[in-house]
Order: structure tokens, then C-alpha cells, then sequence
């Protein structure tokens, strides 16, 4: 097993948060091993446009199979010789990795949660005692914030929610939606931290808690692949669509979320301590913003004003991660420029052969109908209220 002095192994970097990590990584000079479930994985990443500028040699790029990151010993041989370790993998599904349910897809959710959070750590204590320095453990502000703050129940009573604020471990049955997300990110933080207290390892444990996060999704080869999550909800609204069900007024820009990672690194940022990711936005503002930058996109009917999202107002304190680690967060208006400019970069190949097809069948190539088309395309428009709204989720 390869050993490098500053060597991490990186857990989730085919994912949106994961990826970035892995270039900032890579910028910052040091050597990644990425557990990874399949040879597929490897394509995916080696294939995007920033690990080809990068050109990251065999030094510097590693691979590690982890199939299932939730059995015992999962991680006994991708820990050995790393020196850090970045868990940004997080259980996304219902199904195992043999593709049988579990019983009760809830509870495997949260349970699975802790499990690969868990079997990280020992295996970093049994195998590797003495070369581990730091764990950076990508948790979210779902861990610390009651679910129903999300949904506009809270309110801006009470202190501020900081990066010391904890709840409770959870328990069947968890909410609908999101909840079972939430129970997950709670109990894996819980039990990260049960675990460091009860065993004392030679390594320290440090936790990123990020908002909403936005921002330009490399991995996405489709607007729909882009629009899933938390910028669908963006999308939607500026799409026309109505929403009534108050949505977290709080985001973080990717690439932030991937510098903080890095920043905690640092030997010189104490261990055991959490940072949490956040800035206040309106979701109005959302539409100001984007016809301000992309008047075009309003001028053709693609984007109109109609759309309403009502945000849920949460006290947060992230002043600490600003005075520690030096971060100043990215603007609302940078994270909106960057996710727009991708989706209609995106979209733009599919709407132009849709215009080309519908133009053709009209028997009309005018710029002034291919426009017209181009905005009937989209099956939300001014005035349409969501049937099944969307949530913003958490990491």
C-alpha cells in the first residue's frame, strides 16, 4: 500500500460535494486515494474537464475498491498509510449495494449512516494508529437544527444555532420527506463524536456543517442531473413555479464547502470541533438576481417572475468558521450566476434540436419562432403551483 506523507483518503468523490473536494485537494498539493465502489467511478472522475487540467500523476491520484462502506472492516485496507481522511460519503438510497431492500428503509438509512461513519474510525484506530492525524467528516446543519425549523416552525426565536448546538439522537418513526435524511445526518454526527470521546484516538475529529449548498455540479452531464436537489428547487422558481411550503433561507456555494474542507486540514485548526457553513438569502431575491444577469433568458419566456418561495427565517451563528479558518463566503449573487449559467448550458443542446424539430415541422426557421419555441418548451410556466414541492435538502 502506497504511503505518502501527505496522503488522504477521500470517501464520496463521485458525488457533488465529494468531487470538489477532491480538486481543491488536488490544488492544494496533496495525494488523493478515493474509496470507490467500481471501476466506473475511476472513468467518471478522470474523464472531468478539472482532473484533466490538473493531469494529477499516479502519485497523486489513487483508488481504493470499498464496495460497502457500512460492513466491519470495510476501510481496514484504504486507511493504511493515509494521513487524513475525508468522509463526504453519505447514504443516498433504499436499496444495499447487493440491491435487496432492507425491511425498513428508513431506519437502514440512519443506521447505515452510522455504521460507515463508525467502521471509518476503527479502522483508522486498529490499522493505522499512529500515521492518522485528522478525520474531516462532512455532516450538515439537518444534524443541529430541528426538521422543522426547514419548514418554517421555528422562526428566529431562541438563540442562534452555532457550531456547538447538538439534538438528540433519533428515533423511529422520523418524519416524512427529508426526515429520515435528517435522522441520518444527526446520528452520524452523534455517534462520530460518542466514538472519539469513549476510544480517545491518537487522531482528531473535525466536522464541516454546510447549509443548502449551491453552486457548478461538474459531474452533471444533464440539466436534469443538475436540477435534482437543492438547485431544482432555483430552477423551479424561476421557471414560474408557486410553492407554498416555507424552504431554508440559508445556503453555501460548492466551493466554499470544498475550501473548508482543506482549511480544516490545517495542523494549526484545533481538532474536535465543528465548523458550520451559512449565509441568510430570500428565495424572491432569487429572480432579481437572475433577470439582473440574464435579462435574455426573462426577455424569451424561459425565466419569468411569477414563480413564489416563501423562506424559512433560521437563526445561525457561522461567525466561528470565518474568524478560524479564514473563509469569507461567497455572495447569493455568485452562487445563482454559477448554477443558471450551467443549467442553460446544459439545456442548450437539447432545446435548440427540440426548436430545430418543431421549426422544421412548421416549415419555419425564423430566429423569432425558434425563440417562441424554445420557451414552450419548458413544461412549467408562469402561474403553475407545485403539486409535490421540492425541499431543499442538506448535504
Amino acid at each position: 500500500m502506497t504511503t505518502n506523507r501527505n496522503l488522504i483518503l477521500l470517501t464520496g468523490a463521485t458525488g457533488f460535494i465529494g468531487f470538489r473536494v477532491l480538486v481543491e485537494a488536488l490544488k492544494a498539493g496533496y495525494a488523493v486515494r478515493c474509496a470507490i465502489r467500481s471501476s466506473q467511478a475511476i472513468k467518471v472522475i478522470l474523464s472531468t474537464p478539472s482532473i484533466r487540467a490538473l493531469r494529477p500523476s499516479e502519485h497523486q491520484l489513487y483508488w481504493a475498491f470499498v464496495p460497502d462502506m457500512a460492513v466491519p472492516g470495510a476501510f481496514d485496507a484504504a486507511v493504511k498509510g493515509v494521513k487524513y481522511i475525508i468522509h463526504c460519503a453519505s447514504p443516498a438510497s433504499n436499496t444495499n449495494v447487493r440491491g435487496s431492500a432492507p425491511t425498513n428503509s428508513d431506519e437502514w438509512q440512519v443506521q447505515t449512516a452510522i455504521n460507515s461513519m463508525c467502521w471509518l474510525l476503527q479502522s483508522a484506530y486498529k490499522l493505522n494508529p499512529s500515521t492518522v492525524r485528522r478525520i474531516v467528516f462532512t455532516s450538515s446543519l439537518t444534524a443541529i437544527i430541528p426538521h422543522a425549523y426547514f419548514k418554517g416552525q421555528g422562526g428566529l426565536t431562541g438563540p442562534a444555532f452555532d457550531a456547538e448546538s447538538r439534538l438528540p439522537m433519533p428515533s423511529a418513526p422520523f418524519a416524512s420527506g427529508s426526515g429520515p435524511h435528517a435522522a441520518s445526518k444527526i446520528a452520524a454526527l452523534n455517534a462520530s463524536e460518542s466514538w472519539v470521546r469513549h476510544f480517545r484516538p491518537p487522531f482528531d475529529l473535525v466536522s464541516i456543517l454546510p447549509a443548502c449548498v449551491w453552486g457548478r455540479h461538474e459531474l452533471a452531464g444533464t440539466a436534469d442531473e443538475l436540477t435534482k436537489g437543492s438547485s431544482g428547487v432555483m430552477i423551479d422558481l424561476l421557471r414560474g413555479q408557486r410553492n407554498d411550503t416555507p424552504i431554508c433561507g440559508s445556503f453555501i456555494g460548492i466551493e466554499d464547502v470544498a475550501k473548508a474542507h482543506i482549511l480544516a486540514l490545517d495542523p494549526q485548526v484545533s481538532g474536535n470541533q465543528s465548523f458550520i457553513l451559512s449565509s441568510d438569502m430570500a428565495w424572491e431575491d432569487t429572480k432579481v438576481i437572475a433577470q439582473r444577469a440574464f435579462p435574455s433568458v426573462f426577455d424569451k419566456g424561459i425565466f419569468n417572475m411569477d414563480g413564489t418561495q416563501e423562506s424559512a427565517r433560521i437563526a445561525i451563528d457561522a461567525s466561528k468558521t470565518e474568524r478560524v479558518l479564514g473563509l469569507k463566503f461567497q455572495s447569493f449573487e455568485h452562487v445563482i450566476t454559477d448554477v443558471v449559467s450551467q443549467w442553460l448550458e446544459l439545456s442548450q443542446a437539447r432545446l435548440v434540436s427540440v426548436c430545430a424539430i418543431i421549426a422544421l415541422a412548421r416549415g419555419s426557421r425564423s430566429e423569432e419562432n425558434v425563440s417562441i419555441q424554445l420557451a414552450s418548451s419548458f413544461p412549467v410556466v408562469a402561474g403553475h403551483k407545485a403539486k409535490s414541492p421540492r425541499f431543499c435538502h442538506m448535504k
